[in-house]
Order: C-alpha cells, then structure tokens, then sequence
C-alpha cells in the first residue's frame, strides 16, 4: 500500500510542476532525482 500511495503523491506533484510550466529537462531531472531516492525502477516518468 505504501509504495501505490507514494506513486499516487508523486504523480500528482509531477502534474503539478507540468501545470506550472517546467521544462521537459526539469520534470526529467526530477523524476530521476525521485527514483534515486527510492532506490528502485518502479517509478518512471519520461
């Protein structure tokens, strides 16, 4: 449940920052930035 409620938070933060007009390169970066953090593929953004 943890990992679907984590992907739940972050896809909404990615649409958020698409909201606002980030570039391609920086939504990227951030989704690299996230799956780094946890570690493990399951998050994929780009």
């Amino acid at each position: 449940h943890g990992d679907v409620c984590l992907f739940r938070d972050i896809k909404h933060v990615y649409l958020s920052l698409q909201e606002n007009s980030y570039s391609k390169s920086q939504l990227y970066d951030y989704a690299k930035q996230i799956n780094q953090a946890l570690n493990r593929d399951c998050i994929i953004l780009y």
